[in-house]
């Protein structure tokens, strides 16, 4: 028989088996401590940590929380480390009914633990809360905080889930960096902290249905030196004063799409790499917009994408900076630009100079083989490496389409048809390597790297 930790109350209900299980549901009143030899802990009910009270997780403990969840009035400290971590989880799929919720500790920090079906909430304000080096699986975590709150997101890989920031007042800090984030059905993440300060550095926001959204119109936000790549709707959408610098967006919908309001004209996107996206830079003014405002749209690197890079929406004529388009030929650049030639109820965008040269541009290359916007790879694709064609196999369902890009995002080859399989004649293309994009009819993407010898 296990030993059960003496300091919990006769109101926290345990028992255990010869399965080292400790089952656990009630108040904690004492300060209690959650073992690695009574793990796994499996929640039969709603657990409470009392009001000055601390319930540490050791290294190695296995939650199952079931349809229950931790409610926090005193402190949780999960003490796991980079080879021993905590987990968090359970079996049922909604994660809205069960999981960690925060009423009125002043602080929270998990590290190193993995957290799976849960939502982390915060119920009211909260001081500090860091997660850091932290993975999740359709987990959502909201994060709600007030003029004194620092918020810290770092290192974390998050998979299927939704990040929300909030707050009432300006918020001290906000610090998202360092943070995997794929495979999101939804939101990755949202930010809507009434003058929140962001900061949101070294990130990479993959194959997501949004990448970063909505930033409210109060927010001041940095955004700089993240990988945007393969998100299916906007990699970025942007309400708030924002420096949106020295990212790559690579292969979404729309790379960067801003709503115009009265905070905009204070907003600069520079020195970023925006490439092989069905739009670069998406404008959209709403009718209460009056003023004449003029972003700070300089040293990007624009080309490549399919449509246009960049989609002028306001009645408005603006002046840009110089950015480099791919080309030094005006009716090329032109013909990327969609403004007043195009619709003459729109303003006119003034791009020259330009630059002349790609010598700042970057560009991403997935890792070979990953799965974009879907957990499981149900294509095959070979020969890699190929010669003189490129075959791809469905096993479970029909081929929409089938793009092909080389190394600095250009899209070479796109072919469209409902079929189980499709072929590319690649005897005209150089030996190198690709990056295939693959959209199925339940509109799911893969994309991976393949060779030509």
């Amino acid at each position: 028989m296990l030993k059960i930790v003496t300091t919990i109350t006769a109101l926290l209900f345990i028992s255990t088996s010869c399965f080292a299980q400790t089952t656990v549901s009630g108040q904690i009143r004492n300060n209690t401590t959650w073992t690695k030899s009574g793990s796994p802990y499996v929640c039969n009910g709603l657990i409470e940590i009392a009001p000055n009270i601390t319930l540490t997780i050791e290294p190695g403990v296995v939650v199952n929380m079931g349809y229950s969840n931790i409610d926090i009035y005193g402190k949780l400290i999960v003490d796991a480390n980079v080879t021993d971590s905590v987990k968090f989880f359970s079996n049922k799929k909604n994660y809205e009914q069960h999981g960690i919720r925060l009423y009125k500790p002043d602080s929270l920090i998990l590290k190193y633990c993995y957290l799976e079906n849960l939502t982390v909430n915060s119920m009211t304000a909260i001081n500090f809360l860091s997660i850091s080096n932290c993975k999740t699986n359709h987990t959502k975590t909201i994060f709600y905080g007030n003029n004194n709150s620092q918020l810290i997101y770092t290192n974390n890989t998050v998979v299927d889930g939704l990040t929300t920031f909030s707050g009432n007042s300006s918020i001290k800090k906000i610090e998202i960096s360092g943070n995997t984030i794929a495979n999101c059905t939804n939101v990755a993440i949202r930010g809507n902290a009434y003058n929140g300060v962001y900061k949101i550095t070294n990130n990479k926001f993959t194959n997501n249905e949004w990448g970063c959204l909505s930033f409210s119109s109060t927010d001041s936000v940095e955004i700089s030196n993240n990988v945007f790549h393969n998100n299916a709707k906007a990699a970025l959408e942007i309400k708030a004063p924002s420096m949106i610098h020295d990212n790559i967006f690579s292969h979404n919908e729309y790379a960067i799409q801003a709503i115009r309001n009265k905070h905009l004209n204070t907003s600069s996107i520079t020195s970023n790499s925006i490439y092989g996206n069905k739009v670069g830079i998406r404008v959209i003014e709403p009718d209460e917009v009056n003023q004449n405002q003029n972003y700070n749209i300089s040293n990007n690197c624009l080309y490549d994408n399919s449509e246009y890079s960049l989609y002028w929406n306001s009645d408005k004529n603006i002046s840009i900076g110089s950015n480099w388009w791919g080309s030094t030929d005006t009716n090329s650049i032109d013909s990327s630009i969609y403004d007043y030639k195009d619709d003459f109820k729109t303003g006119t965008v003034l791009y020259t100079p330009y630059l002349t040269n790609k010598n700042n541009c970057k560009t991403y290359t997935p890792p070979a083989g990953i799965t974009e916007y879907n957990n499981e790879q149900n294509t095959q694709v070979y020969p890699n490496p190929f010669n003189n064609e490129l075959n791809f196999k469905a096993d479970n369902k029909q081929i929409k389409e089938v793009q092909l890009y080389n190394l600095v995002g250009k899209l070479i080859y796109k072919g469209k048809g409902l079929s189980k399989s499709h072929t590319i004649n690649t005897t005209q293309y150089p030996t190198g390597v690709y990056i295939y994009k693959l959209i199925t009819t339940d509109n799911k993407i893969e994309t991976g790297k393949v060779i030509k010898n």
